[in-house]
């Protein structure tokens, strides 16, 4: 089940995520995921649809590490 994980891909990955640039899109995910979570009658994913406009013009990955970091 395991034997075609591939170590390098994960490693590549990893390095991709600890970036600089990622870690801070982490982290303002992050803080206006927790600020959504605190009004009444708003949540993460109305927050999402707020930045959705703003996400794409970043990379994929990018893109991909706020969301979830919103969510």
């Amino acid at each position: 089940m395991f034997e075609s994980i591939d170590l390098a891909i994960m490693l590549q990955g990893l390095t991709n995520l600890f970036t600089i640039t990622n870690l801070g899109w982490l982290f303002l995910g992050v803080a206006l995921g927790l600020f959504a979570g605190t009004i009444p009658g708003f949540s993460g994913v109305s927050m999402i649809a707020i930045m959705l406009p703003f996400a794409v013009r970043l990379g994929v990955d990018t893109m991909l590490i706020t969301m979830a970091g919103i969510y």
